[in-house]
């Protein structure tokens, strides 16, 4: 009696809410999918820009939930093939890319940037890990002269770079970690020359195709992409959309779209080692340790700190008309992601929705066990 209830709740939110069947629904409480569901519906309004949320735990999907618009315009609800600009999580995948070119000795950690950038000349001293944790010093392009009136302009890479190629150092490499956008545009750069193909090829070549990515692109060079919500930002009490952007400026650091299901395989193929070995990906996900013997908590291309006891790897990304956060806890493979089509000014925060989600799951995991 009470299995058939569990799925006459469940039958009943996948009609009204267009959720996914849990492959391992018995691991989740009914009720806890729907305050889950209830939670998400409060935050994205059905005529509103919306957000599409997935959690996966222990290989299984538990939770798939599409909410809002994709497109106001056209009244286009969101679903979970929705395509959204990743912002910063682009990050991970370009930290992800550095890495694995790492463990292939193409590249190494304590290589210098002058030695494949040499007219990069005021970044004497850093290396690609300093790039990778944040830690080099190098100002970010948004503090240039004007940065900010050009932002709808189309850039190639190296423009992108030159944009802080007179600029000097603002503190000593590895000293501390200050965010950096441009440190990510380097990389970027590196992996293309290193690789000797343009950064989104590598990225849908060795990341993308072999998790069966196919929702997955870099959004630059004035592409349109199939399926992919527009960006929206709130204005005098309504929804405007967002600011013009060219997408090249996220070159290496916040111009790649995806959806949570394409997250989830991504996800599913970092998790199982198709990526990297066990030991890189313990490398790259472990924080930084600054000239002073303090830690910093950046890795390669994600966040790592603890919940509970759990480490989680965790990245969030915001620009303007974005919003996106996804969580992993490596021990108990939980995986939660939230993309939204909404920016700051939307008074959402997909990191609090994906934090509350993924205490939820490892609280069940932990009650199951007896922890």
């Amino acid at each position: 009696m009470k299995a058939r209830r569990f799925s006459q709740v469940l039958a009943f939110l996948l009609l009204v809410t267009g959720f996914g069947m849990p492959a391992r629904a018995s691991d989740v409480d009914a009720a806890l999918i729907d305050r889950w569901t209830q939670e998400c519906a409060q935050l994205f309004g059905p005529e509103e820009p919306g957000a599409a949320v997935l959690a996966s735990c222990e290989g299984d999907v538990v939770f798939r939930g599409s909410f809002g618009l994709a497109s106001l315009e056209l009244g286009v609800p969101v679903d979970s093939d929705t395509a959204f600009c990743l912002a910063s999580v682009t990050k991970s995948f370009t930290g992800l890319a550095t890495m694995m070119l790492i463990e292939q000795e193409r590249l190494f950690v304590d290589d210098h940037v002058t030695d494949f950038l040499p007219w990069l000349t005021k970044a004497e001293g850093v290396t690609v890990e300093h790039l990778l944790t944040h830690t080099s010093g190098i100002p970010d392009m948004d503090s240039a002269p004007g940065y900010n009136e050009v932002l709808h302009q189309e850039v190639s890479p190296k423009e992108l770079i030159e944009t802080i190629a007179t600029r000097e150092l603002e503190f000593e490499p590895g000293e501390r970690f200050e965010y950096s956008n441009i440190n990510y545009a380097i990389l970027g750069y590196l992996i293309e020359l290193v690789s000797g193909q343009p950064w989104e090829t590598f990225l849908k070549k060795r990341i993308f195709d072999p998790a069966g990515m196919s929702r997955s692109d870099y959004g630059g060079h004035r592409r349109v992409l199939a399926g992919a919500a527009t960006g929206y930002t709130p204005r005098g009490g309504e929804w405007a959309h967002a600011r013009a952007l060219s997408y090249t400026r996220g070159y290496g650091l916040g111009g790649l779209f995806s959806t949570v299901n394409d997250l989830e395989r991504w996800h599913q193929a970092l998790s199982s080692g198709r990526y990297l070995s066990e030991e890189s990906f313990e490398q790259m996900t472990t924080p930084f340790v600054l000239n002073d013997g303090s830690e910093s908590d950046y890795a390669y291309g994600f966040r790592s700190f603890e919940i509970g006891g759990s480490k989680v790897v965790q990245h969030s990304g915001a620009i303007f008309g974005w919003r996106t956060n996804y969580q992993y806890l490596p021990k108990e493979n939980i995986f939660v992601v939230a993309l939204c089509n909404r920016d700051s000014g939307g008074n959402v925060d997909p990191r609090e929705l994906t934090d509350g989600i993924a205490r939820d799951l490892l609280k069940t995991l932990r009650d199951r066990s007896g922890q």
